[in-house]
């Protein structure tokens, strides 16, 4: 199975509200305002035999991952990984705009 999304049009664009994220991330990086987050989360279906995964995330022009978890993983201008899902998986980043 293949399934690919765009985000929406103004993703990257749309102010962030000041949820906990935000509020940590102005505590933690005060003159790194605007990031933006973005975070993948793929659940196993308990019981099912372990299956092959992967992920590719393509920013546009001018956005780069400030941040990213797990650390080793790959990619500047967005993220491709691939793995065994022998339990859930989880990938998280925050964006920086370099315009």
């Amino acid at each position: 199975v293949t399934l690919r999304y765009r985000l929406k049009a103004n993703f990257l664009t749309s102010p962030v509200s000041r949820g906990w994220r935000e509020k940590i991330n102005s505590w933690l990086n005060p003159d790194e305002r605007g990031l933006k987050p973005y975070s993948l989360l793929v659940q196993k279906q308990p019981g099912a035999a372990a299956s092959d995964f992967s992920s590719r995330l393509t920013l546009p022009t001018g956005w780069e991952i400030f941040w990213r978890h797990p650390e080793d993983l790959a990619g500047q201008r967005g993220w491709e990984t691939s793995s065994s899902l022998t339990s859930d998986k989880y990938w998280t980043v925050l964006l920086k705009n370099n315009r």
